[in-house]
């Protein structure tokens, strides 16, 4: 009989009523289904949540910024001057999407009797409102018209809240400068990404003003922001920006811009290996403490079947095939409960999070292919090896003899 030890394996996991196999048989799919979800679904987490501030952050302040190489890292930053031909070169780079000029600028934002500092974040017709557009909580974008001097700002939710603005509202915005000087802007939009760093300072402008306030001719700005198609390749793609532009500028990536958000970022991968770590060695454990529940049952079987000619070979075939049932019906439900869990907090937001702390109010779950084979498969070859040393050990100890006269 070519399956003989998927016969006894079979009949072993059935067990009669009295056995207390079976229990801890079903009791072990349900631990290896636990814990294969909950690694599925921690790595789905970060990769949601690494994804989610990555695209927020990236999408506020671009994937690469264009500056000028000095030391002075304040809102007052000399200009740089880039002729269009060298912005020409630099979108036809591979993997650039689009390139768009700012300028900066710090003031004091006053409305009736209170004040608070703000950085004037200048744009001109060419920025891309696509991922500010999807933040915008109240009002609409700006109208940028590069040959009119229009009074149109986009502040945020936070400082709205703070000075209690709201739509169409007038506000003040004072510069120290020499002369000092105000200008009065009209609200238009209210936008909310979640990102406190961010929110908490910068408004929209017209970059005209920003460029008269500094004084600067119409072809200087602050910097360059460039958005890039693929995010792994973004050191390569600043690289190359920095082979095109002049010696006196430096491209920088939003990882270099932000170290303090990436590097918190990356804590959390960290995080996973230790969890999926100390979840693997639990299962191994759950496995081998119900291999030897089987085998202590069977031993008086395990002796039968010596004392009939059976090798030692065809034992372990029987009782590797019972664990790798254990796990593979565990994988399969862990694997199916990890999908459903994601599903309805993808499409629900049932698990909430503080976004002043976490830049996001909910939990983000993103499962990849990759994921999903690396788990399994990984789990199915280590558990597989591991599961060789116990039974090459117990079934070597075990003889007919001892086995029979075993109760």
């Amino acid at each position: 009989m070519k399956n003989t030890y998927l016969f006894i394996a079979n009949k072993l996991i059935k067990g009669g009523k009295k056995r207390f196999s079976r229990p801890i048989y079903i009791l072990s799919i349900v631990a290896v289904s636990i814990s294969i979800a909950t690694m599925l679904i921690s790595l789905a987490v970060v990769k949601g949540y690494q994804s989610v501030i990555g695209e927020k952050v990236s999408g506020f302040g671009s994937h690469i910024q264009v500056l000028n190489f000095d030391l002075n890292n304040s809102y007052e930053a000399s200009p740089i001057r880039i002729d269009q031909n060298t912005i020409d070169e630099i979108t036809q780079i591979p993997n650039i999407n689009h390139v768009q000029k700012f300028s900066l600028k710090a003031g004091i934002l006053k409305f009736k009797d209170q004040i608070e500092g703000v950085v004037m974040k200048g744009v001109d017709g060419e920025y891309d409102w696509s991922f500010m557009d999807k933040y915008i909580v109240n009002g609409r974008a700006l109208d940028i018209k590069i040959d009119k001097n229009d009074t149109e700002i986009l502040i945020s939710e936070s400082i709205a809240k703070k000075l209690n603005i709201g739509l169409d509202d007038k506000i003040q915005v004072y510069f120290i400068q020499d002369p000092p000087r105000v200008r009065v802007f009209q609200t238009v939009g209210i936008y909310n990404t979640g990102l406190g760093n961010f929110d908490d300072k910068y408004l929209f402008v017209n970059i005209n003003h920003i460029n008269r306030l500094n004084n600067w001719d119409s072809d200087q700005f602050s910097g360059l922001e460039i958005n890039i198609e693929k995010f792994e390749k973004l050191d390569a793609s600043a690289y190359e920006v920095n082979q095109i532009i002049p010696y006196d500028l430096h491209a920088q990536t939003i990882k270099e811009l932000n170290p303090e958000i990436f590097d918190w970022i990356n804590l959390f991968d960290i995080n996973v290996v230790v969890l999926i770590t100390i979840i693997s060695i639990i299962s191994i454990i759950t496995l081998i403490t119900t291999l030897l529940i089987f085998i202590l049952e069977q031993t008086s079987s395990i002796g039968l079947l010596k004392s009939l000619g059976s090798n030692n070979n065809l034992i372990k075939k029987v009782f590797l095939t019972i664990n790798l049932k254990i796990f593979l019906w565990g994988m399969l439900w862990g694997n199916l409960v990890s999908i459903g869990i994601g599903t309805l907090q993808s499409r629900f937001k049932l698990l909430k999070l503080d976004a002043e702390n976490y830049y996001i109010d909910h939990v983000p779950i993103e499962f990849t292919a990759i994921h999903f084979l690396s788990i399994n498969l990984i789990s199915v070859i280590i558990i597989s090896l591991v599961m060789l040393i116990p039974i090459h050990i117990v079934t070597r100890r075990i003889t007919a003899v001892k086995a029979l006269r075993y109760k």
